[in-house]
This record gives C-alpha cells, structure tokens and sequence, in this order.
C-alpha cells in the first residue's frame, strides 16, 4: 500500500516500509528487527522521532495516500477486468448461451482451488507483521500455483472429460492472473501503483484484442482461451513479474542487511497463508456453489444467464476488494491508537468505516441496477434479461459488501489468519444451505439469494470476532 512518507536516516533505512511491513508496531519499539538483527544503528530511533509529530499531520498524510492509492488501485483492477467483461459479452454475442454456461462452468471448477493457490500471500505480504524477503513468498506462490494447476485439470478429467481442455486453457489464464495479483503486492507496497495500472490496462488492450479476433473468426471458445492465456501470461511475467522483483530487490537491499533463515521463514509464511488460502477457496464456493447447483437443475444455460447477472455484483465486489486494500494503512494506524483510555478505537473505525461506505452504496445499487435492467439485453442479448425477483438480491449483496470487506480486512490486519478460516466456513455453509432450498425451484434468482446471504453472513461474523480482539493486549503483540 502506499506508505505514510519516506523517512530516510544516514543508512537510508525506510522507515515507511518498516511501518507498513510490521503493522506500524515494529517501527514504534524496534523490538521485531533488532531481535533478528536487522536495526542498522539508528534507523529505529528515527522512527521514533518520527512518532512524534502531530497526530493531525500523520492523520492528513494517511488520508492523502488512502485516497492517492485507491485511485490508483481502483482504475487498475476496473481495468484488469475490463477484458473479462469484453470476452463475456463476446461470447453471449457470438456464441449460445451454452457456450457461455461451459465457460462458466470452467470457471466454477478452477477458482476455487486456484484461489487455495494464491495461499492469500498478497494479502500476508502487505499486513505480516515480520520482515521476510520477496523470493520467500515467490518461490511459495510458485509451488502452489503448479499445483492448482495439476488439481484442476485432474478434477475435469475425473468428473467431466468433456471439459479437459478448456478447463486446462482457464487453468493457464488463472495461473497468469494469480501471478499478476501476487507481483502487484510489492508494486503496492513500494509506491509503485500507476505501473499495476498501466499492466492492466496493457492486459485489457491486449487480452481483448486477441480474444476478440479469435472468437470473431473461429467462433472456438478454446481458441479464444489460448489467446488470452498468452497475453495474460506476458503481462504477469514481462510487465508485473520483473519490475516487482527489482523493487522488491533494491528496498530489501535497504532494509535487509543481512539475510534472513530463509527456511524458518518460509514456514512462518506458510502458517499464516494456508489458513488464508484454505479461507479464500471455501469463500470461492460461494459464488461457485450456485452454479453447481444451477447446472444440475437447470442446465448449462442457466449457469450463462447466471453469471452474466454475477458480473452485476462483480463490479460492486471489485470495487469493495480494493476499497479495503487501499485501507489499510489507515487501519494500521487506527490499531496503533487503541490503548487502553480508547479499546475499542480499532473496532470503531472499522464500523465507521463500514457505515459511511454502505450508505455511498445505496443510491449506487438502485442506480446500477436500474441501469443494468436496460443495457443487459442491449449489450449481452435479447437472451439476458434482469427481473425484479433477482434485483433484490443483489441489491442486498451490494449492500452487504462493505461490512464482508472491512470486516474480514481488519481480521487480517491484526494478524488473527486461522479466523479467515471461520468466515469462509461460515459464508459457505450459509451458501450451501440458501442452494438447497432455493436453487431448485427459483433458479437464478436464488442462486444469487446465495450469494447475498452468504456475503452478509460473512460480514457479520468478522464484526463478532473483531468485537472482545479490539483490545491493547492485541495491539502490543
């Protein structure tokens, strides 16, 4: 995330990344960094001089980077998502809606173990308390991404042959888009966030492009993948991939004078990103279950028409994600200031927080939906269409996002990864329930009364583990 300012002693030591990089408690005592031998004389006490300014200026400066990185980090993901809006109105316009149920479906199979993957090792990088090197964390997402890969083709081998090959084809694009996800967390961190968006907007330019021209001509869904999937893979590699590695290389080289016990971090690491990844791939249930369901029921057309809806609150959902992800630092911040006079400072920010941005959504949700019940047939086809009965749920997903996002964002934040675990679980046993009952006889409508419910469930969860952990004791560890 972008820092709170760079304060340089005579070593150069960056006393932002140290704040950002332990949760601002390391910079504040130097107790993390000088029990590993990492305190390069002086760089501590400049820390702690720095503390001493005014709380309103530290308050401003994190107010002004939030809103500089949110911009930045917004435009870049509504761009990294461009090209799978395109290629979806590509396919509903060019193909049958059991084209697009297919690719639905592939999609369904793949994410979620994909999602197991990523090892939520974006997310640890930026919040991990302890200092560890960047090649620690790539040489993990590597490892696991190879074997996501293995996973998901032998899932389609098993349960549907039928779809070996483009379920392989998306596997490649997830592999690509896990990378790119990943090599943007150093970018993020390092103040580097226009160059995640001039990748993505390559990637969209590029993705769409060539996926475009190959559906126009072929009409072959699989050859469209392949397309995307070396444009996606070019990008993650050549244009994320090695100017993260260098940045990452030149600030360690600062911070990091020497190395660390490479193995004994990669099982730090690893502790706190399986129960992270096992969470994020139970939470990919949620929005995978109902198709599941959907194409048990009612066939692969329903799952098309279904997604085409999803992508409505895919949008919302996108810019929640990055909401949060900008929102950090502020969230650091908030969980330094709670002390024992103010305990539940953190918690409070976290529910003002919450508050203030559902109420942004509210006119948003009406306006969009509004709005999406018109261009839908328009854009998409006269296949695709919004009712009432599937508006309401989704108005109430989008309304239920900023309290999922903040609330299971400031869980990571104090460091409590297994609790993701508990929100997963908790957000996809409501999701198979709502399936059971709802699915069969309501379809896509209640496919999304899944998705909504499940989202809601998990907001209300986090906001119950982070009530009795709002407390000096955490913000000491």
């Amino acid at each position: 995330m972008c820092a709170l300012g760079v304060c340089k002693s005579e070593v150069e030591y960056p006393c932002d990344w140290i704040a950002e990089s332990q949760g601002d408690v390391s910079c504040g005592n130097g107790i993390r960094s000088m029990s590993r031998g990492r305190d390069p004389g002086g760089a501590m006490s400049t820390c702690a001089a720095q503390r001493s300014e005014s709380a309103m200026t530290k308050s401003d400066r994190v107010d002004f980077s939030w809103a500089k990185t949110t911009t930045w980090l917004l435009s870049a993901t509504v761009l990294r998502n461009v090209g799978l809006i395109v290629i979806l109105v590509l396919l509903a316009r060019l193909t049958s809606t059991e084209v697009v149920g297919r690719y639905a479906i592939a999609l369904a199979i793949t994410t979620p173990i994909f999602i197991m993957g990523q090892f939520g090792l974006k997310n640890v990088y930026l919040t991990m308390h302890q200092n560890f090197r960047f090649g620690s964390y790539v040489a993990i997402q590597f490892v696991m991404i190879a074997l996501a890969f293995l996973v998901s083709v032998g899932v389609a081998l098993v349960f549907n042959r039928d779809l070996t090959l483009t379920v392989a084809l998306v596997s490649v694009i997830k592999v690509a888009d896990t990378l790119s996800e990943f090599f943007s967390a150093p970018l993020q961190k390092y103040h580097s966030a226009p160059r995640i968006f001039w990748a993505y907007l390559i990637s969209a330019i590029l993705g769409s492009a060539v996926t475009g021209l190959a559906l126009v001509y072929t009409r072959d869904l699989d050859i469209a993948l392949a397309g995307l999937a070396g444009t996606s893979l070019f990008v993650a590699l050549a244009l994320m991939w090695v100017p993260a590695q260098r940045l990452a290389h030149h600030r360690e080289d600062a911070a990091f004078p020497a190395l660390s016990r490479v193995r004994e971090d990669r099982k730090t690491i690893i502790r706190a990103g399986f129960p992270t990844g096992v969470a994020g791939a139970i939470l990919a249930l949620v929005s995978s279950m109902p198709q599941y369901f959907l194409a048990r029921d009612h066939g692969e057309s329903a799952v098309g028409s279904f997604v085409v809806l999803l992508y409505i609150f895919a949008i919302a959902d996108i810019f929640s994600g990055t909401l949060t992800q900008a929102w950090i630092p502020r969230a650091r911040e908030s969980l330094r200031r709670t002390t024992e006079s103010r305990p539940l400072f953190f918690l409070q920010s976290v529910l003002k927080a919450t508050g203030w941005w559902t109420l942004v959504l509210v006119p948003v949700a009406i306006f969009g939906l509004l709005l999406m019940s018109l261009l839908l047939p328009v854009v998409f086809g006269s296949g695709y269409s919004l009712s009432f009965a599937e508006a309401v749920p989704l108005a109430v997903g989008i309304l239920v996002l900023p309290a999922t996002y903040f609330g299971s964002t400031a869980v990571a934040v104090q460091n409590f990864y297994v609790h993701g675990l508990t929100l997963g679980i908790a957000a996809a046993g409501v999701s198979l329930m709502t399936c059971l009952v709802l699915v069969p006889p309501f379809g896509a409508a209640g496919a999304l009364w899944a998705v909504a419910l499940a989202y809601g469930g998990r907001g209300v969860v986090a906001i119950a583990i982070l009530y009795p952990r709002a407390r000096p004791a955490t913000t000491s560890a």
